[in-house]
């Protein structure tokens, strides 16, 4: 008994670092210069349009109009106070777009350090969604880490892409492992609804073998299910009226969300990370993780063979997928070198003949033809 205890002791100062709560100081603190510059430049600009409206109601006034050594002073103050404020709104934009990189830097550096994560340069593309991967083109990563959160391993990076219409987008992505293997399910946030790969194309017709899953309740007013084909009553085991609740509680987070085998990807969109987004992602990670891990000690217990059915479906679906994306990315390449191969033939002359007028040089000396 007193050997359990001194186990159960050192495990719990083990997984200390786990369990703690996310230190989001350096989110709130270090970008505190950034919110700075930012205010300045909004205050030029008010002082800009502030001047401007006093400007058109000053200078129309008849006591001014009419004298017209008092009109050219409150003309040239009025002036130089516009001149002043846009002044200042753009050097201020100048030197928020100087500092604003830096300061991101400098940001996550000490978000990591804080909570006693590690810095990743880059991940494999095991650890981006496949909704992702299978849009866009010219794929990014950049700021990521990996850590532990009540005591599970994770994985978080920033992923972008560019749209057809060259727009980049950028999402955090934030992945989990899971204790077994399930249908390659997403549920996506109605909120989110503006985005690229949500409002010009339909999910389930990208998903190799994609249908629509139908819920009954409000839940279909939050979020819309996909899955592959054949597994939809998996699904809906997995989707119970507690683990619906809980999502409609979060669906203000506007995190999105794909099961895929014993993988478990959440989705932001943001440019850089922030207290909210974070926040966001977390709270939903506790939230699928929960239900997941609970429901991992009945699932498939009988049917190894069912569980082993649905990890093939759900891999060959995001492998199909991650195959899509990487069919874009050869053909923009080959359309590319097509292109250069053809203007290089296009800028090749022959050579003309030699003739005393248009000399040709060979061995060293020079011929004219015959």
């Amino acid at each position: 008994m007193e050997n359990t205890k001194r186990q159960t002791s050192k495990g719990s100062g083990t997984n200390a670092a786990s369990t703690r709560p996310i230190n989001y100081s350096a989110l709130t603190e270090h970008r505190v210069i950034l919110r700075i510059w930012f205010g300045v430049i909004f205050a030029g600009l008010f002082m800009f349009f502030a001047l401007l409206v006093l400007s058109y109601f000053m200078l129309n006034a008849p006591s001014i109009v009419h004298d017209t050594i008092r009109y050219r002073r409150w003309e040239g103050t009025l002036g130089i106070g516009e001149l002043g404020g846009i002044g200042v709104a753009v050097a201020a934009l100048l030197r928020y777009k100087t500092v604003k990189n830096k300061y991101n830097v400098q940001v996550f550096n000490q978000l990591v350090a804080d909570n006693g994560w590690n810095k990743q340069k880059k991940f494999g593309i095991e650890k981006v969604a496949s909704i992702l991967l299978g849009t866009g083109e010219s794929y990014e990563q950049g700021f990521g880490f990996e850590g532990s959160y009540n005591g599970q391993s994770f994985s978080c990076l920033i992923f972008e892409y560019l749209e057809q219409d060259s727009d980049t987008k950028r999402y955090i992505c934030l992945s989990f492992k899971l204790p077994k293997s399930y249908p390659m399910i997403i549920i996506d946030n109605k909120l989110n609804d503006h985005r690229y790969w949500r409002h010009d194309s339909n999910l389930p017709d990208r998903i190799p073998s994609g249908v629509r899953v139908k819920l009954e309740g409000d839940f279909d007013n939050y979020f819309r299910i996909s899955t592959t084909r054949g597994n939809e009553q998996e699904t809906l085991e997995v989707l119970t009226p507690e683990f619906m609740a809980a999502l409609e509680d979060t669906a203000a987070n506007k995190v999105d969300i794909e099961i895929s085998n014993k993988n478990l990807f959440l989705i932001y969109e943001a440019d850089n990370y922030s207290k909210h987004n974070l926040m966001s992602l977390f709270t939903m990670a506790d939230v699928v993780n929960a239900k997941l891990h609970r429901l991992s000690r009945t699932w498939m217990a009988s049917s190894k063979s069912a569980e082993g059915a649905m990890a093939d479906t759900a891999d060959a679906a995001r492998h199909k997928l991650i195959f899509r994306s990487d069919i874009v990315s050869f053909i923009v390449f080959l359309l590319t070198f097509v292109a250069f191969v053809v203007l290089m033939i296009s800028h090749i002359k022959d050579e003309p003949p030699c003739t005393p007028t248009t000399p040709c040089y060979q061995s060293g000396g020079v011929y004219t033809g015959p």
